[in-house]
């Protein structure tokens, strides 16, 4: 089973974020470098510093810390293009040899210059409605059928132009390549579709997962999910997720602090405001893991 955020939190339920009584960051996200081969219209991160970039010597140092914080997975993805950072081989190998797993959310363009594929438990291309997927598939399709034992998977950006057939290109690679288990179509996140009212999208295989983007709850305080699942971006600084910086841009109201001190975040339980979120996409996850929280107390537990 795969799913996406703002679903059924059933991986919270199965893998409950809680060491010692406190929340710990099960799962980071890094942004290694803002710099990116493409410069898509819809965007959700204009706003970055392109010249930001984390350096292998950051890199090392984060593993370190998120390794002795517990952390069990890493998601590389931007920010930029991760395949960009010149050390991104060295990083993935050194952050799975801290016991960590990796998985890589890229645009798939530069996969061929991967060498540590291999480390990888997963990779998500992203693609949408202006870059031609037959034009491209040539690219992917040698790649994934030598590296089968990676979970491959596809996310689809549908805008307000939608181009169905460039959207069945797609489905039709993935459903005709096993070691590709799913598609997640999601939509701009500054000028959200509708799913329902585009014809076609409302009988898809089980392999597509349709995150949802509009009637979405506004954010949570605390923020659980800015501790589970934080975000270090390549300024160096940790926020609570990268939606954050979508909506409310890279400012003091949004920096929950540096990766160095990310123990002392942890170990004072410092969440992010998500109050300041007028849309998340983890609000499932949030309130699921407020039933964790050992500061509320539970009225008659026993009776369900």
């Amino acid at each position: 089973m795969f799913t996406s955020a703002n679903s059924y939190p059933i991986k919270v339920l199965r893998n409950p974020p809680i060491k010692n009584g406190k929340y710990f960051p099960v799962c980071v996200q890094l942004w290694l470098t803002n710099r990116c081969n493409l410069k898509c219209p819809y965007c959700a991160t204009q706003a970055r510093n392109i010249s930001d970039e984390l350096s292998y010597s950051d890199i090392k140092e984060i593993a370190k810390i998120i390794s002795a914080l517990g952390t069990k997975a890493v998601v590389l993805s931007g920010g930029g293009e991760a395949i960009l950072h010149p050390y991104i081989d060295e990083i993935i190998n050194l952050v799975v040899a801290s016991g960590i797993k990796v998985g890589l959310i890229t645009n798939g363009i530069l996969l061929k210059k991967l060498r540590s594929l291999n480390s990888l438990e997963w990779c998500r291309i992203s693609f949408d409605d202006y870059r031609i997927f037959a034009e491209e598939k040539y690219i992917f399709e040698p790649i994934i059928m030598q590296h089968q034992h990676v979970d491959w998977a596809f996310s689809y950006l549908i805008t307000d132009n939608f181009n169905q057939a460039n959207f069945q290109a797609v489905l039709d690679f993935v459903l005709k390549h096993d070691s590709i288990t799913h598609c997640r179509i999601t939509s701009d996140v500054f000028n959200p579709v509708e799913y329902d009212k585009i014809p076609n999208l409302n009988s898809l295989p089980k392999c597509v997962i349709r995150e949802p983007n509009t009637n979405v709850s506004s954010g949570n305080n605390p923020c659980y999910m800015s501790i589970a699942k934080p975000l270090i971006a390549a300024n160096g600084n940790v926020y609570g997720c990268c939606e954050v910086l979508q909506y409310l841009g890279f400012n003091a109201s949004t920096k929950i602090g540096h990766y160095s001190e990310l123990p002392n975040i942890i170990r004072n339980q410092l969440f992010f405001n998500g109050t300041k979120c007028s849309t998340c996409n983890f609000s499932e996850y949030n309130k699921c893991l407020e039933a964790y929280d050992p500061r509320i107390e539970i009225k008659h537990l026993n009776f369900l």
